[in-house]
């Protein structure tokens, strides 16, 4: 050993280390099941959030849709916090509700913040396809009809039919737009698609997409 106790001393910094190490790795273990805990938590109620916003949307009232994904937002960044993550599934969920909410109050900065909101749902969204995408980026396309930008309009109308050509509302829509872009014979064809499915013309609003019992996202 060493003289003087040193090797006792030396073993007892060890032993001491060994244990002070060994705490730390339970409190960073306790702390990371807090942090998972209470994400889950805000999770829940952040999606309750949501599904009252698409019921308030479905019931006209988007005001107080708005309202709701206020709150679900706040949430979301309290778990993004505890999660030291910068992308969590529902912030494009939230997106979804507060563009939509934004495009029937209407108006041109609400059209403004819908188109943003949209963009920013789209651009969240893991996969192109699926009801929720084709909602968004329908939403998109007809906010931008809105706001004149009938070119981009047309875009997003044909970027959703080449992943569903039997969406016979965005038919009606790329045929607005074509129509505002002069392309006459190509707005007769898409409005001619658009009768032969059935959608002419399609709701003009978004409460006939909420008639079913769940959202079109994930449990």
């Amino acid at each position: 050993g060493l003289p003087g106790g040193g090797g006792t001393v030396m073993a007892a910094l060890i032993l001491g280390g060994a244990v002070i190490l060994g705490l730390l790795m339970l409190w960073d273990a306790h702390e990371r099941r807090r942090r998972f805990l209470e994400a889950a938590r805000l999770e829940e109620a952040a999606r309750n959030d949501l599904v009252a916003a698409y019921s308030l949307i479905a019931g006209a009232n988007p005001a107080a849709a708005l309202e709701k994904t206020a709150l679900a937002d706040e949430k979301i960044g309290k778990i993004l916090g505890l999660l030291e993550s910068d992308r969590h599934s529902l912030a494009w969920v939230s997106s979804l509700m507060a563009a939509e909410a934004n495009f029937i109050l209407g108006g041109g900065e609400r059209l403004d913040t819908a188109e943003r909101e949209f963009d920013r749902a789209i651009r969240l969204m893991r996969h192109s396809g699926g009801a929720a995408w084709e909602l968004a980026l329908v939403g998109r396309g007809r906010v931008r009809l809105e706001l004149g930008k009938h070119r981009l309009a047309e875009e997003d109308f044909t970027t959703l039919l080449s992943f569903n050509p039997n969406y016979g509302a965005a038919y009606y829509w790329r045929s607005r737009a074509r129509e505002a872009l002069g392309n006459a014979e190509e707005a007769e064809r898409d409005a001619s698609r658009s009768k032969c499915l059935g959608s002419w013309p399609p709701a003009k609003d978004f409460k006939h997409l909420y008639a079913e019992a769940s959202p079109p996202w994930g449990p």
